[in-house]
């Protein structure tokens, strides 16, 4: 009796342990804010530094530049930005409770092209879908690459789809492998379609013709043209580095990408007027101009800013 007692007590105690480990009861995350300090916040500063969004020590001490990188991070992914790492936070950063986040590879690579191995869409889970990912987010789709093919996935594949001409299903099959495989052509599109293309409070790669470098910018508003703030410290970075290191009103040829688009468009290299990103090592805004876009001041087309939009569109063919 004893014996089968002791059978029924260890049976409930491994019921009770398997419950907890698979509920993630025992590997929950801590809230994180200012003050917060130990392994989980060292964590989150990696990642966040091998995103390009912190650019100081990771000492595991969660003060000022982590709160404000945190709520960069935040803007960027659509989330509340109120500087607090909480379960969504940590979602989209990558961290789960059963496994901590390798940043290094959690982008899958399409340097070497997607391969259709089956057909993926909503719910389909696994590398090909994290490559996948990675592809549309190199594009100017801006996805979180989790390997898990959501809605966001899918509204995503649909608009490129459409951008693309073929079939519009939000399922991914050969046609639309080999689209994303293909050469995207730069495109010069006037002033009056890029709000719909490239709206407010959204962000958007730009790479600078003459040096090839690119770094990610947000636009804070513009009705002549775009507002747009270096999304991080490390952005801006990038962006003066175009510069040859000191800041100037002379026009550069950069391509836009965003929304599956590849745009022909100007920049200026001066920071002036309003900012809503404070820790970007920028204060102000630049202005970005596309075809037949115009300046605020004069509301005139600026002849030196349509030269570089020509520039860049005609770099395809170079």
């Amino acid at each position: 009796m004893k014996q089968k007692r002791k059978k029924l007590i260890t049976a409930i105690v491994m019921a009770v342990l398997i419950m907890a480990i698979t509920s993630g009861a025992w590997a929950s995350l801590p809230i994180l804010k200012i003050g917060s300090r130990g392994a989980a916040v060292s964590q989150v500063q990696q990642i966040l530094k091998s995103k390009g969004y912190y650019n100081m020590a990771v000492d595991g001490i969660y003060g000022n530049g982590t709160y404000g990188a945190v709520k960069t991070f935040q803007r960027s992914k659509g989330l509340v930005s109120d500087g607090i790492v909480g379960k969504n936070t940590y979602a989209r950063l990558g961290i789960s409770d059963s496994a901590p986040s390798n940043p290094s590879s959690s982008r899958g690579s399409s340097d070497r092209g997607l391969t259709f191995t089956r057909y993926l869409r909503l719910g389909t889970r696994g590398d090909d879908v994290a490559a996948l990912q990675s592809a549309l987010d190199a594009k100017g789709y801006h996805l979180y690459v989790d390997g898990i093919f959501g809605p966001g996935t899918q509204g995503a594949v649909r608009s490129f789809q459409a951008a693309s001409g073929i079939y519009v299903d939000g399922i991914v099959g050969p046609s639309t492998i080999a689209k994303l495989n293909a050469s995207q052509p730069i495109e010069l599109i006037d002033w009056v379609n890029i709000d719909s293309i490239f709206p407010r409070y959204t962000n958007a790669q730009v790479t600078d013709v003459d040096t090839g470098i690119s770094y990610t910018v947000y636009r804070m508003g513009g009705h002549n043209h775009a507002d747009v703030e270096p999304l991080t410290a490390a952005d801006t970075a990038k962006m003066l580095q175009t510069y040859g290191g000191t800041w100037s009103w002379a026009r550069r040829a950069v391509i836009v990408t965003v929304n599956g688009h590849k745009i022909a468009a100007s920049t200026n290299g001066m920071p002036h007027g309003q900012q809503t990103i404070y820790n970007n090592n920028m204060n102000g805004q630049v202005c970005i101009h596309f075809l037949n876009s115009r300046t605020h001041a004069s509301n005139r087309v600026d002849e030196a800013h349509q030269a570089m939009v020509q520039k860049a569109y005609n770099s395809q063919w170079k």
